[in-house]
């Protein structure tokens, strides 16, 4: 991992937006506006958000506040500062960036900084010293991404720093028992975890897992409270489509569910994985289960990941033994819709 930012490097366009966020920072802190320190618990380390701005504060607070911890010397810390209340503007940061790809983001030559720009959030996070700074213009105008996922670029690229690993998919638990739900892009991931929890079942998360994995063991840990849904997701949902906040802006290609509002009794931090789900849709009558072996969740996880979160080889290393200590299924899910059901009995397997 890199060292912290070389402070000589002045001509570095990332350098140039360190340097104005931190001042941006030390101005947001003198206005007055009210200043609030979250602390959460993200695969096993400290995370301080220190905020200023109330309403920037509570919108972070519904998406990570089910990941609350006692104040403890933080692994992380994020400034954040809400624009909207706060006045201060430091101006465009990152602005090469295109924020309708979620992918785009900007390195310092030493790669000790790393930039990542949204609608209304710029962030950028020195790897070294482990400390992020973020300007949120106004909160309200965000994407549904980052509104329900607060800095999870940013996240993912600390955690990777790590050894974390992180699989594209989503985790639902029943006890500290999950199932890691995987497959590529349409495959019904965040539609079968969505049914799980109406069904009772906890959401650990949806879309992007940390798993840190043992010589024995695997648990997943989220990194927020959202569910990501299409319209068609919803009409199999019909109890979740009220709460549900529609896309807006070019980068909402699904349907928001805030869970942490609508569920906070239903999310978990974490899990220890026991199973490897992977869901697709057929259109015969019944859901059929089968056993799937290591090399075949392999993929299924892989290729997945590999595109929606670049990766390292460490990272793929970890999917290797994921896949190896963790018993897979395909669950083909019929008309009966017993995709849950048949989830909750692998749950309970020993």
């Amino acid at each position: 991992m890199p060292g912290s930012a070389d402070r000589s490097a002045s001509g570095d366009p990332t350098r140039r937006d360190w340097d104005r966020l931190g001042q941006g920072w030390s101005q947001a802190v003198r206005t007055g506006a009210v200043r609030s320190t979250l602390h959460v618990g993200i695969a096993g380390r400290v995370v301080a958000l220190s905020i200023v701005g109330d309403r920037l504060a509570a919108e972070v607070s519904e998406a990570l506040g089910h990941l609350r911890v006692p104040r403890a010397t933080p692994d992380l810390t994020i400034e954040a500062w809400h624009v909207a209340e706060t006045g201060v503007d430091v101006g465009p940061i990152a602005a090469e960036i295109d924020p309708d790809l979620p992918l785009a983001f900007a390195m310092s030559a030493d790669r000790a900084l790393f930039a990542h720009r949204q609608h209304e959030t710029a962030v950028v996070f020195d790897r070294g010293a482990r400390l992020a700074r973020a300007a949120v213009g106004e909160i309200a105008d965000g994407s549904l991404y980052e509104r329900g996922r607060p800095f999870e670029t940013m996240l993912t690229v600390w955690l990777r720093d790590l050894g974390v690993a992180l699989v594209h998919g989503a985790v639902v638990s029943s006890g500290e028992r999950g199932a890691l739900i995987v497959g590529k892009s349409g495959s019904g991931k965040s539609t079968l975890a969505a049914e799980c929890l109406v069904g009772g079942m906890s959401l650990v998360n949806d879309d992007k897992v940390a798993v840190v994995v043992g010589p024995q063991s695997a648990r997943a840990h989220g990194l927020n409270a959202s569910l990501h849904l299409t319209a068609n997701s919803l009409d199999r949902l019909p109890g979740l489509a009220p709460v549900a906040v529609p896309p807006r802006i070019r980068a909402d290609d699904k349907y928001r569910v805030p869970v942490g509002r609508t569920h906070p009794l239903q999310m978990s931090p974490a899990a220890d994985l026991v199973a490897i789900v992977i869901p697709s849709l057929h259109d015969g009558d019944e859901t059929t289960v089968d056993a799937v072996r290591a090399p075949a969740a392999m993929r299924a996880m892989a290729v997945s990941t590999v595109m929606a979160i670049p990766s390292s080889s460490e990272g793929l290393d970890a999917l290797v033994a994921l896949a190896e200590s963790v018993p897979a299924w395909s669950v083909r899910i019929g008309r009966d819709d017993r995709g849950p059901e048949v989830v909750a009995g692998l749950l309970r397997r020993d």
